[in-house]
């Protein structure tokens, strides 16, 4: 082999080399997503009569794109980014119903209280909402979870009546923008929004189930 075609040989290799090296993250797939759940702590204990009624849970419809499971990150370019490692083990409606039912089971505000399609609960009255925020802003001069859900109560019958509804607006601080972070920020949020609700339809089945007054 002459010295020119031992030189080509060898720009030939290192061309085949790094076309090798180029191709290597299509060649093997993508390191598995890590998911992350909420953690949120019990409701808090206050005065509350149980209703005799049971109670339905729908999962919360969202505003995209937050009916994804992806961990949204809001920039200060009021942009938003997607992650695709880091998910959320369901999507935030799923979750928030699924906490909202576990929430209000466990405080006994009910008689008994199910996920919507659950043969345990036949009940005419329902709860749902709709999920307008749920990610980790980075709009302000810090770094904080953001929560903005819209809550529904409301009785099937011959025709279906609003009982009671309200938005509610929670943000929690979260020291970087880790995803763990992220996911416990979140947690805080949810249990902030779980006291309150808790309060409140305890205060809005006042008016529809009266607590009857002690016998004399």
């Amino acid at each position: 082999m002459t010295q020119r075609s031992r030189q080509s040989a060898v720009v030939l290799a290192v061309a085949l080399m790094v076309s090798a090296v180029g191709c290597t993250p299509l060649l093997h797939p993508s390191a598995p997503p890590n998911y992350y759940a909420l953690s949120v702590p019990p409701l808090e204990t206050f005065a509350c009569p149980q209703r005799g009624i049971s109670l339905r849970v729908w999962p919360f419809d969202a505003t995209q794109p937050y009916d994804r499971n992806e961990m949204i990150i809001a920039s200060t370019s009021h942009e938003l980014t997607f992650s695709s490692r880091h998910r959320w083990v369901a999507s935030p409606g799923e979750m928030l119903a699924e906490q909202i039912a576990q929430a209000l089971s466990a405080g006994h505000l009910f008689q008994t209280v199910d996920m919507a399609g659950s043969p345990a609960v036949q009940s005419p009255w329902n709860l749902a909402g709709h999920l307008h925020r749920f990610a980790l802003s980075t709009n302000s001069n810090r770094v904080q979870a953001e929560l903005e859900v819209r809550v529904v109560l409301w009785k099937e019958g011959a025709a279906r009546r609003i009982f009671w509804q309200k938005t509610y607006r929670l943000e929690e601080v979260a020291d970087s923008v880790r995803p763990e972070i992220f996911a416990e920020a979140m947690s805080r949020a949810v249990g902030c929004f779980m006291n309150q609700l808790a309060r409140d339809l305890c205060a809005a089945m006042d008016a529809v189930t009266p607590t009857p007054a002690p016998q004399s």
